[in-house]
């Protein structure tokens, strides 16, 4: 998905460009250019959530696989108090 949302904001600068030298003029070939990389900034910027979220998500099972060790460990240092 993430590596679709890069492509397609890559398609859309390569379609404003192409859109701009196609008009014939340097105001219309900046235009063109401006526009596609204005469209691109929305793809590009759900594929760096996407990117951010795997990353947090990553941490989180870590975390999660942490406490559950260290809940075990509680758990069998109480039973040796007893």
């Amino acid at each position: 998905m993430i590596k679709f949302l890069k492509l397609a904001g890559i398609g859309y600068i390569v379609i404003g460009l192409a859109a701009g030298a196609m008009s014939g003029s340097g105001i219309g070939l900046f235009l063109g250019l401006a526009g596609g990389v204005l469209s691109s900034a929305i793809p590009f910027g759900v594929a760096k959530l996407l990117e951010n979220q795997e990353i947090v998500l990553t941490d989180l099972y870590t975390m999660k696989g942490k406490m559950n060790v260290m809940q075990i460990e509680i758990e069998e240092k109480s039973k040796i108090n007893e």
